[in-house]
């Protein structure tokens, strides 16, 4: 074992090893930690992209593809039980509403 007589703490020197003051460190870590707020305010604002409902977020395109999915069936089982086609009900609901 080779021991480092130049500081007061028995180290061993290990081929490679860096050996950084205490400011480099310091300035390391401050960069380090502003680096970190940088990534963590553009993961925040990803986050609170995709949650939109409106627009052309990836949620709502699913929230639009599940609502229209359900209107189809329902559409198609009110077909079903009264007879009547999907453009029969949308005049029928127009009709109901006073629209026309």
């Amino acid at each position: 074992m080779n021991l480092d007589s130049s500081n007061e703490e028995p180290k061993l020197k290990i081929p490679g090893k860096i050996i950084l003051s205490k400011t480099v460190i310091s300035e390391r870590e401050l960069k380090l930690k502003s680096l970190s707020e940088k990534w963590k305010k553009e993961r925040i604002a990803k986050e609170n992209f995709d949650k939109k409902a409106f627009g052309f977020t990836k949620n709502s395109e699913i929230l639009n593809g599940r609502i229209a999915m359900f209107f189809i069936i329902t559409g198609l089982l009110t077909e079903i039980w009264t007879g009547q086609t999907i453009p029969d009900q949308i005049e029928t609901i127009i009709r109901t509403l006073g629209i026309i």
